[in-house]
C-alpha cells in the first residue's frame, strides 16, 4: 500500500497523496475490489483479530493472516435495502422510520434458514404487510433483515460461527450486524471507528512521508 500511493501536486503546490486500495481475484466474483477499508483494517491490526465487517452501502467481510489481508468479499446489501425501499413494490406499506428489533431478528432468522431464496422472502415486506401480519412501521426493519441476513449467511460460509469477527464500526451503525450474528448463533465485537486514521499514519511511516 505504502509503494502504490499515489502522488499528486496542487496548484498551491502542496503535495497529496491517495491510498489506491485494493484488487483481489475473488474466487466467485473474478473481480473484487476495495477502497478504504483495506486502510481501517490495518489501523484494527493490533485487536488481534482475524475476521473484520466494514458495514456500509457496499459491506465488507475481509480476513487477515499474520498481518496480510488474505481474502475480502463485497456485499451491496445497504445498496440493495436502498433501492428496494424507495423504489419497489416493497415500500409501499412501509410507514415511519422507527427501529423494530423484533421484526428486523425474524427477518434475519428467515433469510438464515433459506439464503438461496432471498428473492422469494423477499415478497413477504409486502405480503406480510398487506396481511397485517407486520405493521407498516416495521417493515423496513424486516426487509433489512431479510437482506442482511442473507448476507451473513453466505459469509459465515467457510468462516463459521466460532471465529472473532470485529465490526469497524460504531454500534449506531454496525449495530445491524452484531444482531444479525447474534442470531446466527456468532460472535463480533465492535473495533475502533476511526481505525482508518491510524491505517493512514502507517501507511504514512512506511512510505516515509510522515
Amino acid at each position: 500500500m505504502a509503494q502504490g500511493l499515489h502522488r499528486h501536486a496542487m496548484a498551491s503546490g502542496r503535495i497529496v497523496h491517495f491510498s489506491t486500495g485494493l484488487h483481489y481475484a475473488s474466487p466467485s466474483l473474478g473481480h473484487d475490489v476495495m477502497r478504504s477499508e483495506e486502510t481501517q483494517v490495518f489501523g484494527a491490526l493490533d485487536s488481534g483479530a482475524k475476521h473484520f465487517i466494514t458495514p456500509g452501502t457496499h459491506s465488507k467481510w475481509i480476513d487477515v493472516e499474520a498481518g496480510r489481508i488474505m481474502r475480502f468479499d463485497t456485499y451491496v446489501t445497504g445498496e440493495l435495502y436502498s433501492v428496494l425501499k424507495g423504489h419497489s413494490i416493497l415500500g409501499r406499506l412501509m410507514t415511519g422510520d422507527g427501529q423494530d428489533e423484533g421484526s428486523f431478528r425474524t427477518g434475519v432468522e428467515a433469510a438464515l434458514g433459506d439464503p438461496a431464496g432471498l428473492t422469494h422472502l423477499l415478497f413477504s415486506a409486502r405480503s406480510l404487510a398487506l396481511y397485517e401480519v407486520l405493521p407498516g412501521e416495521a417493515v423496513a426493519s424486516y426487509l433489512s433483515g431479510l437482506v442482511i441476513g442473507a448476507e451473513v449467511a453466505h459469509a459465515l460460509m467457510g468462516r463459521g460461527v466460532e471465529a472473532d469477527y470485529l465490526i469497524l464500526a460504531s454500534p449506531k451503525i454496525g449495530g445491524a450486524y452484531a444482531s444479525a450474528l447474534e442470531v446466527a448463533g456468532a460472535r463480533a465485537r465492535y473495533g475502533e471507528p476511526t481505525a482508518i486514521v491510524a491505517g493512514l499514519r502507517i501507511i504514512g511511516k512506511s512510505a516515509g512521508i510522515i
